[in-house]
C-alpha cells in the first residue's frame, strides 16, 4: 500500500514517496530508507531518553552496562580500525561524542589518550551516571545538542547510534558539518535498510517505534553526508539480523561473518572527512 497523500518529505533523499511497511513506519521509495511517521512530540521524546537506561536493561540486559566496557572497547577498536580512523588522532585533537549515554565510549577516549573531549546527551540521567566513570574528570559533559559546539571546534566527531534516533536528520548533519574543522573526521554508525531489513520485513529488529525514528539506506546516509560536505573515506557493514539468541551461536556467528564479509549487513560504520 502506497501513501500517496503524505506530503513529508524524506530526510535523506527529499522524496515525498513511500509505502507502508509496519505501524508507525513506511519506506521511502526513493532511497529506499524506513521512516517512522507520525513522529513523537519533543516532551515524549525526552521523557524516553530521561527513562532509557531502564527501558534497555529490560530489552537488552548488560547494555549500557558498565561490566561491558572491555567488550565495547575492543569492539569499538575494531570498528574504528576497519573503517581507517586513526586512533592516534584522539590524543593530538578536539574530541566530541554526541549520544554518550552513560559515557563508556568517553571513557575509550580519555584512556586512548584525549586531552580535549566533550560528551553531549540529551538525557541529565545518564549524564549524571557518565560523570561518575573512572578517568572522565577531564571530560566535559554537556546535556544539549550539537548546537552547543561553535563552529569548527571539533577534529574528531562521534555519533555511534545516533542518526536513527534524530527526528532532524538533515539538520544534524548539517550541524555536524558546522562543528567540524576542516579535515576533521565524523564517526558514524547506524542501523542501515538494504538486504537484511527486506529480507526480515515487518520482524527486522531495528524497527523500534519512538526510538528508531529514520533508517538510512547505505547509499542515502553517504549522499546526505556528500551533500554537506562531509566525503566518504571509509566504511564497514556487520549483523545479520538476528538477535542473540534468536538462533544457535554457530549459526549466527556463520551468517554475522557472511554479512560482514560481502557487506550486507544491517548496521553500517562510516567515516567521513570535513572538506
Amino acid at each position: 500500500m502506497t501513501d500517496s497523500n503524505s506530503g513529508v518529505p524524506c530526510p535523506f533523499c527529499g522524496s515525498a514517496r513511500r509505502s507502508a511497511l509496519r505501524r508507525p513506519y513506511w519506506l521511502c521509495r526513493g532511497c529506499g530508507s524506513v521512516l517512522q511517521y507520525p513522529l513523537p512530540s519533543p516532551g515524549e521524546i525526552e521523557a524516553y531518553y530521561e527513562s532509557y537506561l531502564a527501558t534497555k536493561a529490560a530489552m537488552n540486559p548488560g547494555y549500557l552496562d558498565e561490566e561491558s566496557y572491555a567488550a565495547l572497547a575492543r569492539e569499538r577498536t575494531m570498528t574504528l580500525a576497519e573503517i581507517g580512523y586513526p586512533l592516534s588522532r584522539v590524543a593530538t585533537g578536539r574530541n566530541a561524542e554526541l549520544g554518550c549515554a552513560n559515557g563508556l565510549f568517553v571513557r575509550f577516549l580519555a584512556e586512548a589518550g584525549s586531552r580535549s573531549t566533550v560528551g553531549l546527551d540529551v538525557s541529565e540521567s545518564l549524564l549524571a551516571l557518565a560523570r561518575r566513570l573512572p578517568g572522565v574528570g577531564a571530560v566535559r559533559f554537556v546535556r544539549g545538542s550539537l548546537s552547543s559546539l561553535p563552529d569548527g571546534s571539533c577534529d574528531s566527531l562521534f555519533m555511534f547510534n545516533v542518526i536513527e534516533h534524530s527526528p532532524d536528520v538533515a539538520g544534524l548533519v548539517q550541524d555536524a558539518a558546522r562543528a567540524l574543522s576542516r579535515g576533521g573526521y565524523a564517526v558514524v554508525e547506524t542501523p542501515v535498510s538494504g538486504l537484511v531489513s527486506r529480507a526480515f520485513g515487518a520482524s527486522w529488529r531495528h524497527l523500534m517505534p519512538d526510538e528508531h525514528l529514520a533508517i538510512p539506506s547505505a547509499r542515502a546516509l553517504v549522499a546526505l553526508f556528500a551533500r554537506n560536505g562531509l566525503r566518504p573515506l571509509g566504511s564497514t557493514r556487520f549483523g545479520c539480523g538476528l538477535t542473540a539468541g534468536a538462533a544457535p551461536r554457530r549459526v549466527k556467528a556463520a551468517l554475522d561473518g557472511l554479512a560482514k564479509r560481502f557487506a550486507f549487513g544491517d548496521r553500517m560504520c562510516a567515516l567521513f572527512e570535513r572538506v
